[in-house]
């Protein structure tokens, strides 16, 4: 029994196994952190050239005249547009954690007023220019309305808009969910501004880029009317309540 205790001792095989068996755990988590590291740069790359790319399509639609001249910005042409986000975040793609809403803002008379207002949100809760959430508001003449209650960041964003100036905010959302929690389904939703994930990623959180720009065709304060949606009546409020 001595004898093969001894030789037991003096028996270096598995020494490497045991070895690996020690330090696989931090050569996992440090690859699995950096791949999600990694992925996680990329969405906020897609989600800020989609916020860039979406507003600008709007941007560039032409001023309406009337409800029935074609070619104008229309409900259609916008829909069109928002729809290209699902495209871009490939092959990042889910459509209940995509979001996107089109604003467009005049400032009239010292006041600054959310003229309408298109979205198509998914599966996750988000909020406007406004603060809350986003309403497929339509106002299609022209006419004094109801200043709209931009948050206090907005307010301080749009304070430098000139007179009569009109400004299209895209607003763009995705919810980011780990992959490693995605896999295992533990995740169903994001939430906004959540830190940590599991002690070794990224945690799920909403991510989101909002883009300021000039329409080039003329303003884009009124839009036709779209199928099956009545309009809204002149002199009626467009968005809530005066301005705080």
């Amino acid at each position: 029994m001595r004898h093969v205790l001894k030789k037991l001792l003096k028996n270096e095989r598995g020494i490497a196994m045991l070895e690996f068996i020690i330090v696989f755990p931090f050569l996992f988590l440090l690859l699995f952190g950096g791949l999600e590291i990694a992925r996680y740069i990329v969405i906020i790359q897609k989600v800020e050239n989609a916020a860039y790319v979406i507003t600008d399509a709007v941007g560039q639609l032409n001023a309406p005249q009337s409800p029935s001249v074609s070619g104008e910005a229309n409900v259609a042409a916008i829909q069109n547009a928002m729809e290209l986000y699902d495209t871009m975040m490939w092959p990042y793609n889910n459509p209940s954690r995509e979001s996107v809403v089109i604003s467009s803002v005049k400032n009239e008379g010292g006041m600054r007023y959310l003229r309408w207002q298109r979205s198509l949100v998914g599966s996750g809760s988000v909020t406007s220019v406004t603060g809350v959430g986003p309403t497929n508001s339509v106002r299609t003449m022209s006419g004094p309305c109801s200043a709209a209650p931009f948050t206090s960041e907005y307010s301080a964003l749009l304070t430098g808009m000139l007179p009569n100036e009109n400004m299209i905010v895209g607003e763009v959302f995705y919810d980011y969910v780990p992959l490693w929690q995605s896999m295992l389904g533990g995740v169903t939703a994001a939430t906004p501004e959540a830190t940590g994930g599991g002690g070794f990623s990224i945690g799920p959180r909403t991510i989101s880029r909002r883009i300021f720009l000039h329409p080039r065709n003329g303003d884009l304060v009124d839009l036709p009317n779209p199928p099956a949606q009545p309009l809204i009546e002149e002199n009626s409020p467009c968005v809530g309540g005066p301005i705080s």
